[in-house]
């Protein structure tokens, strides 16, 4: 799987990989900050999203892991 086949914001149930490690997504959140606050006052394009992670592998199974989708992936 590569993180190129999603580079928009995943969606519930959705499969991707993160930090080389297979997940499922269980929640997305998108940011209740206005966007100009969030980079200081540099107006961004787009909100930041908190992305609840669910891992599928053996060794990991059910662990969780929450990341800030924007700076984790990069299309």
């Amino acid at each position: 799987m590569s993180q190129t086949l999603y580079p928009g914001v995943p969606e519930v149930g959705q499969l991707v990989e993160v930090r080389h490690r297979s997940y499922a997504v269980t929640d997305v959140s998108r940011s209740a900050l206005p966007v100009s606050l969030l980079e200081g006052h540099q107006p961004i394009l787009q909100a930041h999203h908190l992305v609840t992670l669910s891992a599928l592998e053996d060794d990991a199974l059910g662990e969780e892991l929450q990341v800030i989708w924007e700076l984790e992936v990069h299309p």
